[in-house]
């Protein structure tokens, strides 16, 4: 047999033999290293979305709350002067839905140019909530103006 034929058909035992090679590694698999690495990566990525939703939940409910106290103070707000008589001193409070709520009413600073026809009161509304172990509140101030009634 010539040498370069005989070259010819080694080369080819050489290559397929890598290629035999190559097929067996493959068919084994990931090693034990391989795995425990994947999945720690894995569980690390899967924690630090369960972080953020817990995160994202805890923030909605807050703004919830918060949203709730605001509505529940415009109400306050909107009562005064109907079902809460405007006047220096008066002091209104309760409790709805979780909340504790309080309105207080002072005479404000001079009103100058009135001709104490006019008096000006003070509103301050107070809403608050237990968020968990934290107190929270939402706090408002406003003025309005009444007519003084002659004895």
């Amino acid at each position: 047999m010539c040498p370069l034929k005989r070259l010819h058909n080694k080369l080819g035992e050489i290559k397929h033999s890598r290629i035999k090679f190559s097929r067996a590694k493959l068919s084994q698999g990931f090693s034990l290293v391989e795995a425990i690495v994947a999945l720690s990566i894995l569980g690390f990525g899967l924690a630090m979305v369960l972080q953020s939703v817990a995160l994202s939940s805890r923030a909605a409910a807050r703004g919830e709350q918060a949203m709730h106290a605001a509505f529940l103070m415009q109400n306050l707000l909107s009562a005064c002067g109907t079902r809460y008589d405007i006047r220096t001193g008066a002091f209104h409070s309760g409790q709805s839905d979780g909340f504790e709520w309080s309105i207080r009413m002072e005479e404000a600073a001079d009103v100058s140019g009135a001709a104490k026809l006019v008096r000006a009161i003070d509103i301050h509304i107070d809403v608050q909530w237990q968020d968990g172990v934290r107190q929270r509140s939402v706090r408002a101030f406003t003025s309005r103006t009444t007519t003084v009634r002659s004895s």
